[in-house]
């Protein structure tokens, strides 16, 4: 799943959780799998982060007056 169809998924978790039937037992389940999802894209977000880190240093590292 990627990062969009796991945000996208979470908000319609949310529409859920808003909506005034459903049950308590439906509302446990639906904020289980929405904090499974969230560590989920936090996760994405870090590795994404990560990447963007590695790129910038190397990036840093080239003489430009070269090229």
């Amino acid at each position: 799943m990627t990062f969009e169809e796991m945000y996208d998924r979470i908000e319609k978790i949310i529409e859920k959780l808003k909506d005034e039937s459903t049950t308590l037992n439906e509302a446990v389940e639906l904020y289980e799998e929405a904090s499974t999802l969230t560590q989920s894209c936090y996760k994405l977000l870090d590795e994404g982060r990560g990447k963007v880190k590695i790129i910038s240093s190397q990036l840093e590292e080239l003489d430009f007056k070269d090229i």
